[in-house]
């Protein structure tokens, strides 16, 4: 992880599946100390491929 010092400094991450899904898989983002930054989205689906 890394860390965003500073008012309004963001940070991007990139979440990868290792293997495909075989149902839907959704991970919940969340921040060790909510007062310090937010999760813009909260948490991330992956879907069943069609």
């Amino acid at each position: 992880m890394t860390e965003a010092a500073g008012a309004g400094r963001i940070d991007h991450y990139t979440v990868v599946l290792a293997t495909r899904p075989t149902g839907d898989v959704t991970i919940e983002v969340t921040c060790g100390l909510p007062t310090a930054a937010t999760v813009i989205p909260a948490t991330v689906t992956f879907a069943t491929p069609t």
